[in-house]
């Protein structure tokens, strides 16, 4: 993985762009973040993880920091999983609020402008989609019993934990995430929690991927995502 630079302080918003093999997206979403940013009343920067993509998406990454100055890129040399590539941006993100983003297109970046507006009244802001039209049954069941487990687990009760958030950048500095997979987001909200933290719920939309290939849904995926849930709540609760 790349080392990771000295902050450099002034920068309102870091747009973490995860990416995995996205070479048909990538390009397409890191502009349009950057259209939404250069309008905005606040000053922005890109962050793109690259995953250690087996495609074109870390020439075309490179070639965006080069043709740039607001992007830059962490690269990793072995797959990580979406956990570990919110981590890796989170640590390279020089901003006060951090945001990470799909790289396949199907979060409008347009929504940024909404999420920084809700992120004046919390510490975090949590997307909640809409719709999910390109899911398969197996993804949607798995979705849902996802979330069931973590409101039996965890107590919590918001409609959708697993897809954008925002967070202020203090939240790292108290809850520092131990899982690598896809129960991450779900771990900063129940540590965020626990730290008193203040949430806002807002709704989002979602679009079908533009390329690329969803893991979600990978068995292997689910039983690590089960594994880290259980590890959580031992650690905090005990049982």
């Amino acid at each position: 993985m790349d080392v990771v630079q000295e902050r450099v302080p002034g920068i309102d918003l870091s747009v973490v762009v995860l990416a995995y093999n996205e070479e048909d997206g990538l390009q397409d979403v890191v502009q349009r973040v950057m259209d939404v940013g250069d309008s905005a009343d606040w000053t922005y920067e890109v962050v793109i993880v690259d995953d250690c993509s087996t495609d074109q998406t870390p020439q075309i990454a490179d070639k965006l920091v080069v043709d740039h100055e607001t992007v830059r890129c962490v690269h990793h040399s072995e797959n990580m999983g979406s956990g570990g590539a919110i981590k890796s941006g989170v640590d390279a993100a020089w901003g006060e609020r951090i945001i990470y983003v799909p790289a396949d297109g199907q979060f409008d970046v347009k929504e940024l402008i909404r999420f920084m507006k809700a992120a004046e009244l919390a510490d975090i802001v949590i997307g909640a989609r809409l719709e999910r039209s390109d899911y398969t049954t197996f993804r949607m069941i798995s979705s849902h019993t996802f979330l069931w487990m973590v409101r039996l687990l965890f107590g919590t009760t918001f409609r959708d934990v697993n897809w954008v958030h925002l967070w202020h950048r203090k939240v790292f500095e108290e809850c520092r995430p131990k899982s690598e997979g896809v129960f991450l987001l779900e771990e900063i909200i129940v540590r965020a929690t626990r730290k008193k933290f203040s949430f806002v719920e807002i709704e989002s939309q979602y679009a079908p991927r533009q390329g690329g290939q969803a893991t979600g849904g990978n068995p292997l995926v689910i039983l690590r995502t089960v594994k880290d849930m259980l590890a959580t709540r031992w650690e905090l609760w005990g049982g």
